[in-house]
C-alpha cells in the first residue's frame, strides 16, 4: 500500500467575523517562502463575509481546508478544533486572522527547530501593528525561555504581563500533544504556554518577522470596565456566558496541575512550585481574593433573584 505524503507543518487559523483583516493575513500565509504546510481554517459560524473571503483568496489551493462550525463555540474550543483537525505533521502553528507574518516567518521558525532539536517552540522578534498597518515598538526579547532550567522558563511565562505572542510560533507537534491545549476560561492561552515551557526550551529567532495587530476590535480592547471579565470568559468559550467561572483560580489550578504532570525531576518540580508561589504573592493574591468576593456577591444576588421570583409565583 502506498504511503500518504504528509506536510511538514500544519497551520491552524481559527476565525470568527474576521472580514476586517482576514484577507491580508491569508495572502501573507499563502505567500510564505516555506511552502510545505497545510492550512486549516476553522470558522466559528461567522455572520460576516468571512466565508466569501476564504473562498476568494484561497481558491483551489490544495494546501487549504476550510471547516465551518454550525455555531460559535468560542475562541478556546475553536483553537483546539484547528489543532485536532490538522493532519499529522512534524510541526504545528496557530495564526490569528488579524496578525501579520512576514514572508520568511514560517521558514525561519522551521529552520530554528530543525537546527535545535532540544527546543519545542520557535518564534521571532515581534512588533506591534496598529489598525492602519503602521509598525510600532518591538515586544521585549525573552532570553529566559531558552534556559535549560524548566522552572526559569515556567516563571518567565507565568509572570509575563505583556503579550502571549509566542503562542503563534511554530511548535513541535509531539510537545503540543503532551499538553491539555486551551482551557475554556480567560487566560488559558497562558496556561498552555506554561505547559510548553515545562516541556522544553524555546528559541527566539533574532529577526523581526511577525506583527501582532492592535486594533479596537480585539477582545482585550473591546471589553468594558463593567462587564470585561464576563466578556472575556464568553469570548474564550460561549458556554461561559452568564456563568461564574473564577478564571484566575482556574489558571492557578492549571499551573499547579501543569507542574504535577510535567516530566521533571523532584527538585525541578520544587523549584517550579516556588516560582508559582512567587506568582501568587506578586499581586495575584489580591486578584484571587477579589475574584472570590465578586463571585460570592454574584451568587448571593442570583439566589436573591430566585427567591424573589419564587415568592412572586407563589403569591
Amino acid at each position: 500500500m502506498a504511503t500518504v505524503s504528509r506536510r511538514k507543518l500544519a497551520v491552524g487559523l481559527p476565525v470568527y467575523n474576521g472580514e476586517n483583516y482576514l484577507e491580508t493575513t491569508l495572502r501573507a500565509i499563502l505567500a510564505q517562502t516555506f511552502e510545505d504546510f497545510e492550512l486549516i481554517i476553522c470558522d466559528n459560524a461567522s455572520t460576516d463575509s468571512t466565508p466569501e473571503i476564504v473562498a476568494r483568496v484561497t481558491g483551489d489551493d490544495p494546501r487549504v481546508r476550510y471547516i465551518r462550525h454550525p455555531r460559535n463555540l468560542g475562541a478556546a474550543p475553536n483553537y483546539n478544533s484547528v489543532y485536532q483537525s490538522a493532519e499529522p505533521s512534524v510541526y504545528f502553528c496557530w495564526l490569528a486572522h488579524d496578525d501579520l507574518p512576514t514572508p520568511r516567518y514560517l521558514e525561519a521558525c522551521v529552520e530554528a527547530l530543525d537546527s535545535h532539536p532540544e527546543t519545542v517552540l520557535a518564534f521571532t522578534h515581534t512588533f506591534r501593528l496598529d489598525s492602519q498597518g503602521k509598525t510600532h515598538g518591538q515586544f521585549p526579547n525573552r532570553p529566559n525561555l531558552r534556559s535549560d532550567d524548566p522552572s526559569i522558563r515556567f516563571s518567565d511565562v507565568i509572570h509575563q504581563r505583556a503579550s502571549t505572542h509566542p503562542l503563534f510560533g511554530v511548535m513541535r507537534r509531539e510537545a503540543v500533544d503532551r499538553t491539555r491545549l486551551h482551557g475554556s476560561y480567560a487566560g488559558s492561552d497562558r496556561t498552555f504556554l506554561a505547559e510548553m515551557a515545562l516541556i522544553g526550551p524555546w528559541i527566539e529567532v533574532p529577526e523581526p518577522l511577525f506583527h501582532i495587530r492592535d486594533h479596537p476590535g480585539r477582545y482585550t480592547r473591546a471589553k468594558t470596565r463593567r462587564d470585561g471579565l464576563r466578556t472575556q470568559n464568553a469570548w474564550f468559550d460561549t458556554a461561559n456566558a452568564g456563568r461564574i467561572t473564577l478564571p484566575r483560580w482556574r489558571r492557578l489550578g492549571a499551573y499547579v496541575t501543569a507542574v504535577a504532570r510535567a516530566d521533571l525531576r523532584p527538585e525541578e518540580k520544587v523549584r517550579a512550585y516556588r516560582r508559582l508561589g512567587a506568582w501568587i504573592t506578586d499581586r495575584n493574591w489580591k486578584v484571587l481574593l477579589r475574584s472570590l468576593a465578586v463571585a460570592t456577591a454574584q451568587l448571593v444576588s442570583r439566589m436573591r433573584r430566585r427567591l424573589f421570583a419564587s415568592s412572586n409565583s407563589d403569591s
